[in-house]
């Protein structure tokens, strides 16, 4: 029953029309459900049944907390695959070529080319690394000076210290690993050109049509959102963060220098617990809608696993002035449960300005360079010169 068991984990869409052709490996059940004389409905009822105790048997030895998929060979080369390990197979007697075998196995399995990216970086720090962590720390002084920043700061200053020395010295070590992988892209990617056209290469490589006018559009929004925004980071309120009040969404385009709790200022000092910063108002494009993505008025989110796009102003137009609004951020901008905070602002009241206390919740993060751009774009629809003109 195990063969059964594998290979209905292997084939959930088609093992059981499999064992209603009575085809190998469901043979010899279904050779005990002619016996029986079951019907074809009582036969998939024993089978699930059957399945479920082998899975029960070896929930024992299996990570139930590990989310890790599981990948299977089809005919021919044999391998599993999970998100931590590959298993190649070997076959018995004097044979011991065994990295061979594995070269056979990964080979079969076709990784993405992305996948060996990231792969070459990790060998590349696995055998550089010791070589680039020296190279990088040559430059004593100002290494020295950032320590001692961080032996003299304290609570929230010394968190964002070191998160900003780690980032620091993680760039470093990159930028002295990273020219090896690009010369192995490079040489990826020409093997690749000559191994045939790119629709076919992607085809192959990712099981993607781009030939085909839907997939290519989705491909490109997946494109989109990749290269201008990212999963939110950080453990406080910070430039580029979206986040959503109300239904509405909102991203902060204060300068990051600003919302570093405990580096208060003379700007901040009267608000107490509560950090003020500038967000502007992101409004959702329509799915029928193609917007015109090189007018940088367009941001692309991937907000609970689907991919939306927003537009700077309601009107996707230059001269459209965006909503923007001012608001504080309670506890110093730090985030009270997974990238959630509390937010006041000001609304009409009846007869005067009431401040309103409410949740939000960080959903996305722009890179920094596109946050940038919506900063510099807030300041030109701020300042407008030339409105007495006549025309």
């Amino acid at each position: 029953m195990f063969r059964d068991y594998l290979h209905a984990r292997m084939q959930p869409e088609t093992y059981r029309r499999t064992m209603g052709k009575k085809q190998q490996p469901y043979s010899d059940f279904a050779a005990l459900a002619d016996a029986a004389g079951w019907n074809p409905e009582q036969r998939r009822i024993v089978l699930r049944h059957q399945l479920g105790r082998v899975e029960a048997k070896l929930q024992g030895t299996m990570n139930s907390k590990s989310s890790a998929k599981v990948q299977w060979s089809g005919d021919g080369v044999r391998w599993i695959k999970s998100d931590s390990i590959f298993i190649a197979f070997s076959t018995k007697g004097d044979h011991d070529d065994l990295l061979g075998d594995l070269q056979t196995a990964l080979e079969a399995w076709e990784p993405e080319p992305s996948r060996l990216f990231l792969a070459k970086i990790r060998a590349e720090m696995d055998e550089y690394g010791v070589v680039a962590q020296s190279a990088a720390l040559e430059r004593k002084h100002a290494l020295a000076h950032w320590y001692d920043r961080l032996l003299r700061a304290s609570g929230e200053e010394r968190r964002w210290l070191i998160a900003e020395s780690v980032s620091r010295h993680s760039d470093q070590l990159l930028n002295i690993v990273l020219p090896r992988v690009e010369k192995f892209a490079t040489s990826l990617v020409e093997a690749e050109t000559a191994a045939g056209g790119p629709d076919d290469v992607a085809r192959v490589r990712f099981s993607v049509d781009l030939s085909k006018a839907e997939t290519k559009k989705k491909a490109m929004r997946e494109h989109n959102a990749f290269v201008c925004s990212k999963p939110p980071q950080g453990w406080h309120l910070t430039t580029g963060h979206i986040f959503e009040v109300e239904d509405e969404h909102w991203v902060c385009l204060t300068p990051a220098c600003d919302l570093v709790p405990g580096q208060g200022s003379a700007r901040t000092a009267n608000y107490g617990d509560r950090i003020p910063f500038v967000a502007i108002k992101l409004h959702p494009v329509s799915d029928g809608k193609s917007p015109d993505v090189n007018t940088n008025l367009y941001v692309f989110l991937q907000i609970a696993g689907a991919i939306q796009a927003f537009c700077f102003n309601e009107q996707g137009k230059d001269f459209s002035a965006p909503i923007w609004r001012t608001f504080y951020a309670e506890k110093k901008g730090v985030f009270i449960s997974e990238f959630a905070f509390r937010v006041s602002s000001t609304r009409p009241g009846r007869r005067r300005l009431i401040s309103v206390v409410q949740a939000a919740q960080i959903v996305a993060q722009l890179r920094y360079e596109y946050a940038l751009n919506l900063m510099q774009k807030l300041g030109i629809s701020m300042t407008r010169i030339g409105l007495d003109f006549a025309g």
